[in-house]
């Protein structure tokens, strides 16, 4: 919290008109599952499609909420590390005060401790994030443990509390999970 304190502090002082705020942060499982549940049964669209109308293997299905969206036991939510900023698009950081503050994070975070772990140009995983940042002095303990978990039971993600499609998805699990930005390992 105080290295967050000082780097929105750092930016405000260069950018006092731009707003840096915190959309989500630290989210439970059972906050991950009901994000993922809702994509999958269509209260919430992916992409502004209904994915329970369309004809989809839970693989397949899963995959599509996989671009943007976490399994529940899988987000580095989870951990207290990461959050999200300003927008959920990675358009808002394309132009205007959102490029502004983009540019300064890829600038400066690393000053305070955070790294964009959904860089553009990783070939696989989630799709790039310009929001998620993570503060790594953390997070990469957080990080080392989950995959020795996952090595030691690739089951326990879903062992505790099943989702939607987890006995399709948990075998791919720990591909989501380590492929990041380099920086974060």
């Amino acid at each position: 919290a105080d290295a967050l304190k000082k780097m929105v502090s750092s930016f405000k002082t260069e950018h006092p008109q731009i707003s840096f705020r915190i959309i989500s942060s630290t989210r439970n499982f059972n906050e991950q599952r009901l994000i993922w549940e809702s994509k999958w049964n269509g209260t919430r669209k992916v992409d502004g499609v209904d994915l329970s109308k369309l004809n989809l293997s839970d693989f397949d299905k899963g995959l599509k909420i996989l671009r943007y969206s976490s399994m529940p036991g899988t987000s580095r939510h989870h951990w207290g590390t990461d959050f999200d900023v300003n927008s959920l698009e990675n358009s808002y950081f394309e132009n205007g005060d959102g490029e502004v503050l983009y540019k300064w994070l890829e600038e400066n975070a690393a000053k305070f401790g955070f790294y964009q772990p959904y860089t553009a140009g990783r070939t696989a995983g989630y799709e790039e994030e310009k929001w998620h940042w993570s503060y790594l002095p953390l997070a990469k303990y957080f990080y080392e443990d989950w995959i020795k978990y996952f090595q030691a039971n690739s089951r326990f993600v879903i062992d505790a509390e099943s989702y939607c499609g987890a006995e399709a998805l948990h075998e791919i699990s720990a591909i989501y999970v380590s492929s990041i930005n380099p920086e974060c390992i």
